[in-house]
């Protein structure tokens, strides 16, 4: 990348993001002897509360929080110069710049509507020769499902057609999103890259070191083995939806939300928890002509298979046992199949158990 330019990496919640954001920080005394600036959510973030600016909002503070930032990546930009050899490229690497949410209340009918004005005011701002944007994108039926979860390890427990009542229309629109930004005058370049291409928070950070020419003189051992984003599993969720309207202080909200993680782990991340299979093929059927113009237009190949078909995401199931020779003895009695608990029963079990574990959550 060119001295003095910028690269923008424009991230969702809860896809990485936060474990990204604290391996950048442990780097940043590398990167500033490879001439990097970064700028992360913790400066972005103090800059916002400095003048009351809403994250994604094209509002009356947008101006004085486009200054504030700008003066602490001069800040940075200062640092990076000192221990250096004069190039100085800027990198930041946000989740809000372009809204506060992994999917926003305002993202319908058109996705992200402010990152126009927020992302083109930024880049004026910097006035670098050079602005760079990259997104990565992810499957829409998936996003929607990790920002439904989002909610729910926040405290929310509304059912998910309240919570994203135009789930079933092309809102999640990134070829759309893409285009708009490479439409502005300040923004020299937009790339598009899908999350599942990269493995996890390590592999998105390998990524972005090799957009920003650095991989090579950055040292990564040791951060060890970076993590993943935590999020509830399928029965992490209904444990969590049972307890959450009976949950009072922040103080409980955490404590609940730190006991559904650690006692109910996701055993397999690339399953959904939430969208059932119907809507899945709905919300992909939705958004595939936007999908293919998006592949299309950074030169990403042929939509892959599980863009098409939310099966392909899904673990095959297990090879079936080896043949046993039967046993030399009367066939045993054929009992009726067992039928499984009707959900409004299972329902009231469950919440009955999780109101007896709430009590002694709050007894202790």
């Amino acid at each position: 990348m060119n001295d003095h330019a910028v690269l923008l990496h424009l991230g969702l919640r809860h896809r990485g993001s936060q474990p990204l954001q604290a391996a950048l920080e442990q780097l940043r005394p590398q990167l500033r002897t490879a001439g990097v600036a970064v700028i992360t959510d913790s400066e972005i973030g103090a800059a916002a509360a400095g003048v009351g600016w809403r994250t994604g909002r094209a509002d009356d503070t947008l101006a004085p929080f486009l200054d504030a930032l700008t003066s602490a990546v001069e800040l940075e930009r200062a640092q990076v110069r000192a221990a250096s050899e004069g190039r100085v490229v800027t990198f930041v690497s946000s989740t809000e710049l372009l809204g506060p949410g992994v999917i926003d209340e305002a993202d319908h009918p058109l996705f992200r509507p402010n990152a126009e004005a927020v992302i083109g005011g930024l880049a004026q701002a910097l006035g670098a020769p050079e602005t760079h944007v990259v997104i990565y994108t992810q499957r829409q039926d998936r996003l929607f499902d990790f920002a439904y979860l989002t909610g729910v390890m926040a405290g929310g427990f509304a059912e998910f057609a309240e919570v994203f009542p135009a789930a079933g229309e092309q809102v999640l629109d990134y070829h759309g999103l893409t285009a708009r930004l490479d439409a502005l005058d300040a923004v020299t370049s937009v790339a598009a890259r899908p999350l599942e291409s990269v493995d996890g928070t390590a592999g998105l950070l390998a990524d972005l070191l090799t957009i920003l020419g650095v991989q090579g003189q950055i040292d990564v051992t040791d951060l060890g083995d970076l993590p993943n984003e935590r999020t509830y599993s399928r029965l992490g969720m209904l444990v969590a939806l049972g307890m959450n309207p009976h949950l009072d202080t922040s103080v409980e909200r955490e404590r609940v939300r730190a006991f559904v993680l650690d006692t109910f782990p996701p055993k397999d991340d690339t399953v959904n928890r939430v969208v059932d299979l119907a809507r899945r093929r709905e919300i992909l059927d939705l958004h595939e002509s936007s999908n293919r113009a998006l592949f299309a237009r950074f030169g990403l190949g042929e939509l892959p298979e599980n863009y098409l078909n939310p099966l392909s995401h899904q673990p095959p199931p297990p090879p079936p046992a080896p043949e046993q020779p039967a046993p030399q003895q009367p066939a045993p009695r054929q009992s009726a199949p067992r039928q499984p608990a009707p959900t409004p029963s299972l329902r009231r079990r469950l919440r009955a158990g999780l109101r007896r574990r709430l009590r002694r959550l709050r007894s202790r």
